[in-house]
């Protein structure tokens, strides 16, 4: 596979964790502070996790879930 396409289907696969993480965010009615501080990540951490411009580990992406209580595999999901 080349290369181009790894990429590519990296950054969908981003833009799916952001937007869904976004959208829980906006679910709970909370602002970006109040969901990092929930998460216990920086601020800046979290805008960035939620704009798709870092590479998240699973750990982070675990604390994601339990500060939102949501389940793992809601972050896949391509709405």
């Amino acid at each position: 596979m080349p290369k181009d396409n790894i990429s590519k289907k990296q950054q969908d696969i981003k833009k799916i964790i952001a937007n869904n993480i976004r959208t829980s965010r906006e679910s709970q009615g909370w602002s970006q502070e109040e969901a990092a501080h929930r998460v216990n990540v920086h601020f800046r951490h979290y805008q960035k996790i939620e704009y798709g411009k870092v590479n998240v580990t699973i750990d982070t992406l675990v604390k994601v879930c339990k500060g939102f209580g949501i389940n793992i595999q809601d972050l896949f999901k391509a709405k």
